[in-house]
């Protein structure tokens, strides 16, 4: 049905703030220095969002943290420990109010995503097909 969007780096605007006043944009080929925290997320997904964002480099030594729910390392990333892999889709509301920001541009997509279920039977009544499109008009791009 609906996927959680394209997940890129996010990470808390005053820890941004600290690395951007006056300078460059990050660059994403570069390793994070240790004041930039940890990179938070899973190391396959940071090494697939690298090389989504054309960069070749290993997470190899860099700082790391994990948890096992995408909102659990976002948090982590509010609370200004590093950068996290989000969704724009389940964090748009962080992003847009400038608690979060996007440094780099590229996304990539797991493959995985949410699934509306119901019985078979049930699949043309009126409250799940409405329940259905309200769904889908909340996480439309």
């Amino acid at each position: 049905m609906a996927g959680p969007g394209q997940p890129l780096p996010v990470l808390r605007r005053r820890r941004a703030a600290l690395h951007a006043a006056d300078g460059p944009r990050p660059e994403p080929h570069r390793t994070p220095r240790p004041a930039e925290g940890a990179l938070i997320g899973l190391a396959s997904e940071w090494d697939a969002w690298f090389a989504a964002a054309g960069c070749r480099r290993s997470i190899e030594g860099t700082p790391r943290l994990a948890a096992d729910a995408q909102s659990l390392e976002v948090a982590a990333a509010l609370a200004g420990h590093g950068v996290a892999l989000g969704s724009p889709v389940l964090f748009g509301a962080d992003i847009a109010q400038g608690r979060l920001v996007c440094p780099f541009d590229a996304r990539i997509s797991f493959g995985n995503g949410y699934w509306l279920v119901y019985p078979a039977d049930r699949r043309r009544a009126a409250k799940i097909t409405a329940f259905r499109d309200w769904l889908l008009a909340q996480v439309a791009p």
